[in-house]
C-alpha cells in the first residue's frame, strides 16, 4: 500500500468480522499468504497476518510502528503500478481487482507479489474496507509452466550441455534461474542472483535490458539476437559483448516467464574488428602505394614463381595473363642492368635480408624505362623465406636527374665564358674611359645587360631564352614605346642571350647618345624573322634621327663590331644606323 492511506493500530478485527474475527485470524496464521484488511473509512490497517514476515522479510510491528515503510520496500520502478493498483480497488464497485508489483527486501532480494483486493462497500454504497491476499509468485507464478517444471535433473542437464547462457526469470526481470555458464560470464554466481532484477546486478543493463522486458510484457513477442555490452563483476573495467534472445513463456495466454539466452561474442567480435582493421590498413596501404607509383609483388627464392598483377605486367610491358614465374620480368631487363639487378636481389633471399636497386627495362611501347625495386626477405608460416617487394617507374626522376646534371656542367661552362666575357669588358671599358668614375658607371650598365640575359636563362631553366622576351626587358628602361619590336617566337642560346643583351644595351646607348633616340621625331624598328634552316635574321633600324657621322673609334661601336658574327654587318651612315646578324636559335619557343 502506498504511502497516502496511511494505516493505524488499534482497530480490533471484530469490527469486520464479528463472531468470525477469532477464525479468521487462525486461518491466516496457518496461511503462507500475507492476509490485510484494511479500513477505508479510518485509513487504518486493522489486520497483518504473521506470513509478512515471511515475504517482506521483517517483522510485522515494524510497518505497523512506522506506516511508510510499505512505500520504502516497493521496487522504485513499480511504485507509480502500485498506486495504480490502489486506486482501482477503491473506485471498484465490490468486484476483486489483481494488481503486481515487486518489492526490495531489507536483505536486497526482490519479491514479486501478486495482490488480490476486494472493497467492502456499506448499503450507501461507501468504501468501508479492503479485505487483501498478497502472494509471493516469484517463483510459483512460473512453476506451472511445463517447460520450466523440469525435473532438477532434466534442468541441470540442459544448461549445463548448452553452450552459451541460460537464464530464467520473471517477467519483472526478478532472475529465478541461471546455467553454470552464465554465472561465469556475469562474474557472479548463482545465489548472488536469485531473487534480484537482473538490470539492478549491473546498472548498464537498465538502459539495454530492461527495455526489452518491457517490451516484452506489451506484446508477448521474443526479442532475438540483441547485442548488448556490460562489465561483468569479475573483469573490473573490461567490456565484454554478447549477443542475447529474450524468450516469452506463456501458458493459457499469460506471460509466466522471461528466458535469456546469452552468447558471448566478444572474442568474435574482436577478430572480426581485427579483421576489419586489417582489410582497412590493406587498403590504405594500396592508396599509398598507389599514390606512390609503387606496385606490390612477391616472389619464392626457391621456386622462383611470382604473385603479381597486372599493373606490375604494365610496369614491364608484359602482356597476356600473369606469369608463373619471375623470368618473364627478368627478362625485360635491360641487358646492361640485368646480372647487377639479380645480384642484389641475392641479398632479399634470407629472412630479413633487404634488396634496393634501380635498373632500366626494356619496355616494347615506351622504350627504355627506370624503375626502382625495393624487397626485403620474409620468414613465412611454413618456415620458407618470401621476398616481398614493390616496383615504381621512375623515368621521369631519373632524367630529371640526368638534366641537373648536364645544367650544373653546363653552367659551370658559362660561367667560365661569362667570367672571361666579364674581364675583357671591364679591360675595354678601361681603356675608353678618362676616370674612374667613368670606367664605374660604364661597366656596371653592361653588367646589367649581362644580368638581363641571366635573369631569362634562369626562367628558362637555362635552356636558353625567348628573343622577344629577352629585348623587351633589355630596351624596356629606354625608348619607350619609340622602338618597336617586331618578329615571331624564337628560341636562343644561353651563349648567343648574352652576347646580344650587350649588343642591344650598346645600340640603345649610343641611339639616345647620338642617334635616333636623341631627338623626339626619333624612332627604332628591332625586327626579327625566322629562315628555314632555323636560324633568324634580326635587325636593328633607325628613322628621322640626326645626321650622324662615322663613328667607329668609340667603345660601343668597337664591341657591338666584335660581338656581331660574320654573317652580319654594323653600319653608320647619316640615313642612321643599320645593324643586322644571323643567330642560330633552337627553334620555335614553347608556349605556356
Amino acid at each position: 500500500m502506498t504511502q497516502d492511506l496511511s494505516f493505524s493500530t488499534g482497530l480490533a478485527m471484530d469490527d469486520l468480522l464479528g463472531p468470525a474475527s477469532g477464525l479468521f485470524e487462525r486461518l491466516a496464521a496457518e496461511s503462507g499468504d500475507v492476509i490485510y484488511v484494511y479500513a477505508a473509512h479510518r485509513h487504518a490497517l486493522t489486520y497483518l497476518s504473521p506470513a509478512y514476515e515471511t515475504i517482506w522479510g521483517e517483522p510485522p510491528d515494524r510497518i505497523m510502528a512506522d506506516l511508510g515503510r510499505w512505500a520504502e520496500l516497493l521496487h522504485p520502478d513499480d511504485r507509480e503500478l502500485e498506486l495504480q493498483f490502489r486506486h482501482a480497488v477503491h473506485t471498484s464497485a465490490s468486484q476483486p481487482v489483481v494488481g503486481c508489483y515487486r518489492i526490495v527486501r531489507p536483505d536486497g532480494t526482490t519479491r514479486e507479489i501478486r495482490d488480490t483486493a476486494v472493497p467492502v462497500r456499506d448499503e450507501a454504497g461507501q468504501l468501508t474496507h479492503v479485505v487483501g491476499i498478497a502472494k509471493d509468485v516469484t517463483a510459483s507464478a512460473v512453476s506451472r509452466s511445463p517447460w520450466i517444471g523440469l525435473p532438477e535433473a532434466a534442468w541441470t542437464a540442459l544448461v549445463h550441455a548448452a553452450p552459451f547462457g541460460v537464464g530464467l526469470f520473471t517477467p519483472l526481470g526478478v532472475c529465478l534461474r541461471i546455467s553454470p555458464a552464465l554465472e561465469r560470464l556475469n562474474g557472479r554466481p548463482e545465489a548472488e542472483h536469485l531473487g534480484k532484477v537482473i538490470w539492478d546486478l549491473s546498472p548498464g543493463l537498465r538502459e539495454t535490458v530492461k527495455p526489452i522486458f518491457d517490451r516484452i510484457r506489451r506484446d508477448g513477442r521474443p526479442v532475438l539476437n540483441k547485442e548488448i555490452a556490460g562489465r561483468p563483476a569479475h573483469l573490473s573495467g573490461a567490456i565484454r559483448r554478447s549477443r542475447c534472445s529474450y524468450i516469452p513463456v506463456q501458458q493459457n495466454g499469460a506471460l509466466q516467464a522471461i528466458i535469456a539466452l546469452v552468447h558471448d561474442v566478444t572474442e568474435e567480435k574482436l577478430e572480426l574488428e581485427a579483421a576489419a582493421a586489417v582489410r582497412e590498413r590493406e587498403v590504405r596501404a594500396r592508396l599509398a602505394l598507389r599514390a606512390g607509383g609503387l606496385v606490390p609483388w612477391e616472389v619464392d627464392p626457391a621456386s622462383g614463381r611470382i604473385k603479381a598483377d597486372e599493373q606490375l605486367m604494365e610496369l614491364f610491358g608484359i602482356e597476356g595473363t600473369v606469369p608463373d614465374t619471375a623470368q618473364a620480368f627478368v627478362d625485360r631487363v635491360h641487358p646492361d642492368d640485368r646480372d647487377s639487378t639479380l645480384h642484389a636481389l641475392q641479398k632479399a633471399e634470407v629472412a630479413g635480408g633487404s634488396y634496393h636497386a634501380r635498373f632500366r627495362v626494356v619496355h616494347p611501347t615506351k622504350g627504355i624505362r627506370w624503375l626502382v625495386g625495393i624487397a626485403e626477405g620474409v620468414l613465412a608460416a611454413d618456415g620458407r623465406v618470401r621476398i616481398i617487394g614493390y616496383n615504381g617507374d621512375v623515368t621521369a626522376e631519373v632524367e630529371a636527374e640526368q638534366d641537373r646534371a648536364l645544367v650544373a656542367n653546363e653552367l659551370v661552362h658559362r660561367t667560365k665564358n661569362v667570367l672571361a666575357m666579364v674581364r675583357s669588358l671591364a679591360h675595354m671599358t678601361g681603356q675608353t674611359t678618362c676616370d674612374i668614375g667613368s670606367f664605374l658607371v660604364e661597366f656596371d650598365e653592361r653588367l646589367v645587360a649581362i644580368a638581363r640575359s641571366f635573369s631569362q636563362l634562369q626562367r628558362g631553366d637555362w635552356r636558353g631564352v625567348d628573343l622577344g622576351v629577352l629585348a623587351a626587358e633589355c630596351l624596356a628602361h629606354v625608348g619607350g614605346d619609340r622602338i618597336r619590336l617586331d618578329g615571331g617566337s624564337a628560341r636562343i642560346p644561353a651563349q648567343t642571350s648574352h652576347r646580344l643583351a650587350l649588343v642591344l644595351h650598346e645600340l640603345a646607348t649610343n641611339a639616345l647618345k647620338h642617334g635616333a633616340l636623341s631627338t623626339p621625331a626619333g624612332h627604332v624598328d628591332l625586327r626579327w624573322a625566322m629562315h628555314e634552316d632555323r636560324s633568324v635574321l634580326i635587325e636593328w633600324l633607325e628613322h628621322d634621327g640626326p645626321p650622324v657621322q662615322q663613328r667607329s673609334t668609340g667603345f660601343g661601336s668597337k664591341l657591338i663590331t666584335r660581338l656581331t658574327t660574320s654573317r652580319g654587318r654594323y653600319e653608320v651612315s647619316p640615313l642612321g644606323v643599320r645593324w643586322r646578324d644571323i643567330i642560330e636559335t633552337e627553334g620555335v619557343s614553347p608556349r605556356g
